[in-house]
């Protein structure tokens, strides 16, 4: 019990900072957007009534969600290094607005093909880029003491206002009937929490602003290492 409540104090002292505070916003806002994303996916490309699935779908489905941590994954903290987090988290989340609205575009126009996979495995692939952004900076916003409960809470937060939003989408799917229309249309809803985790990064976070390394590699040298 009395660990308890020194998590749950732990938790309220890192909420008492504002860019930690606006920090949360970002990921919940962000992660929420990923959730309708993928459950408009999900529904769009498995389980359409429009379109029959098969396994060859399935596996392409299941390769394009993984393919962003296995290949992205071990070059995002160079890059990470190279810029400043505050720039990464705008313009990243701008760019996942601009291909979620053309995901959004292809659905509606019942375009199941290689285009809408591209965009798909873009807009998934800088979510990643996010997501590392996101928790390389929370050693910035948060008191040293404070990093180990942030590190559990932040993530904890971000994957709840994910499953909130699948569940959102999924209900809306049930009362609205699953259409390609509703899934272009969650998808756009996606793409303005997006927007709106862009918009708060706008504010003063001067301790996002600095770039880590000032050393630009060239592509090899990423490569080693």
């Amino acid at each position: 019990m009395n660990q308890v409540k020194r998590h749950l104090l732990s938790s309220v002292t890192v909420l008492r900072q504002p860019n930690a505070r606006k920090l949360l916003a970002v990921r919940v806002f962000g992660q929420a957007g990923d959730g309708l994303l993928q459950t408009a996916l999900a529904t769009f490309v498995l389980f359409s009534p429009q379109r029959e699935s098969d396994p060859q779908k399935i596996a392409l489905a299941f390769a394009i969600l993984l393919l962003p941590y296995s290949v992205i994954g071990p070059f995002v903290g160079v890059f990470i290094d190279l810029w400043s987090r505050r720039s990464i988290l705008i313009r990243a989340n701008w760019l996942r607005v601009a291909t979620m609205l053309v995901i959004a575009l292809l659905i509606t126009g019942n375009s199941a093909n290689m285009l809408l996979a591209v965009f798909v495995l873009l807009s998934l692939g800088v979510n990643r880029f996010v997501q590392a952004a996101l928790s390389a900076s929370l050693p910035h916003v948060v008191d040293e003491q404070d990093l180990v409960p942030a590190n559990a809470l932040f993530p904890t937060l971000g994957t709840t206002a994910a499953s909130l939003a699948a569940a959102f989408g999924l209900a809306t799917q049930n009362v609205l009937t699953n259409s390609d229309a509703v899934n272009a249309v969650l998808v756009v809803f996606g793409a303005s929490c997006a927007a709106i985790a862009s918009i708060i990064m706008l504010g003063r976070f001067s301790q996002l602003d600095a770039k880590t390394n000032d050393f630009t590699p060239t592509f090899f040298a990423i490569l080693a290492q």
